[in-house]
């Protein structure tokens, strides 16, 4: 089976567990002082340890939001966030995912991406293309800066968020910014088309892992604010995510 193949079921069924808790009493607590956890998140990486690990790849590493690194000293290694947009999930607040990506060494090689509450299933496997629903998908055309359609994460962290908005700032748009509350599905919408561009001042690599390949493959962009690759075995780093045509000229007004 393709390790896309096993992404998108993992991701399927993790995001159809996580709707069976949606509504109701979540078991919320507090972890990083304003970040939230659920029973939720847990149950959801459990499942996806035994799909991915226990019933198909024994000897690869995984990576999770929520729980120590399990390394087995493998070359490929599973970046999963249970749920992307906890804080959503917790409000009862439909924009939330299940992100799986795979990286081989350093490179992403696999995504899915599953928005159980509107039954998208985005996913891509290196050199096969990127697709939504079975259906290929690329990312836009678009290339008047001033009127792209811009998404932005801030993190729950008072610093970030004072960056973020500085960096909002710089860019002096048309149009207002959008802000999701989950990287992953901001990234899946740029990869089809729905944002032009997606930028954070902090994100960790789980948050955009399966993002990543996916939108590699809809022929996107991404780096971090200078410009260079993104290491996805690194915990945390700033990215830039583009349709491809607007990703020098962002870069340049980040730099400003």
């Amino acid at each position: 089976m393709k390790f896309v193949d096993v992404a998108k079921n993992a991701a399927r069924e993790a995001g159809d567990l996580v709707l069976e808790f949606k509504g109701k009493e979540k078991g919320i607590h507090f972890k990083a002082k304003r970040d939230i956890a659920t029973i939720a998140d847990k149950k959801s990486e459990e499942l996806l340890h035994k799909i991915l690990i226990e019933d198909n790849f024994n000897d690869h590493d995984f990576l999770s939001e929520e729980s120590p690194f399990n390394e087995h000293g493998s070359n490929f290694r599973w970046i999963v966030d249970p749920i992307d947009g906890t804080g959503n999930f917790a409000h009862d607040n439909p924009l939330f995912c299940v992100s799986i990506g795979l990286l081989d060494g350093k490179v992403p090689i696999a995504g899915a991406i599953y928005v159980p509450t509107m039954d998208e299933m985005f996913s891509a496997q290196i050199g096969k293309g990127a697709f939504l629903n079975g259906k290929r998908i690329f990312a836009s055309k678009q290339k008047k800066f001033y009127d792209l359609a811009l998404a932005v994460e801030m993190p729950p962290k008072e610093n970030v968020i004072r960056q973020t908005l500085l960096l909002e700032k710089k860019l002096a748009l048309h149009h207002r910014v959008r802000t999701l509350g989950s990287a992953a599905m901001d990234l899946a919408y740029v990869a089809c088309g729905r944002f032009d561009a997606f930028i954070s001042a902090y994100l960790y690599t789980w948050d955009v892992a399966g993002g990543t390949a996916i939108l590699n493959e809809a022929k996107g962009k991404t780096s971090s604010h200078d410009g260079k690759t993104i290491d996805l075995t690194q915990k945390y780093f700033n990215f830039v995510a583009s349709n491809g045509p607007l990703h020098s000229k962002l870069l340049e007004k980040l730099k400003g």
